[in-house]
C-alpha cells in the first residue's frame, strides 16, 4: 500500500485575496508559512472567511484572463 499526496490546483479567493488551494498543502505538509503580508491579513480578519459576492467573482474572473 503506498499512499499518495495529491497537491490541489484550485485557486480560492474571499473577493480581496486569490490564493492557490496548495497553500494549505504545504501548510500542512511541509510546515511552509505563508507570506507576513497574507498572515496579518487572515489575523485581522480573526481567520474568518468570507464568501465573495458575485461582483467580485466577476472582477477576479476578469483580472485572470490574459491580455489581448
Amino acid at each position: 500500500y503506498t499512499e499518495s499526496l495529491v497537491v490541489p490546483l484550485s485557486l480560492l479567493t474571499d473577493g480581496e485575496w486569490i490564493w492557490e488551494e496548495s497553500l494549505t498543502y504545504f501548510v500542512a505538509e511541509h510546515n511552509f508559512c505563508p507570506p507576513d503580508h497574507f498572515m496579518s491579513y487572515l489575523r485581522e480578519r480573526n481567520f474568518e472567511s468570507r464568501t465573495p459576492s458575485t461582483e467580485q467573482v466577476a472582477a477576479i474572473l476578469e483580472a485572470l484572463q490574459p491580455e489581448d
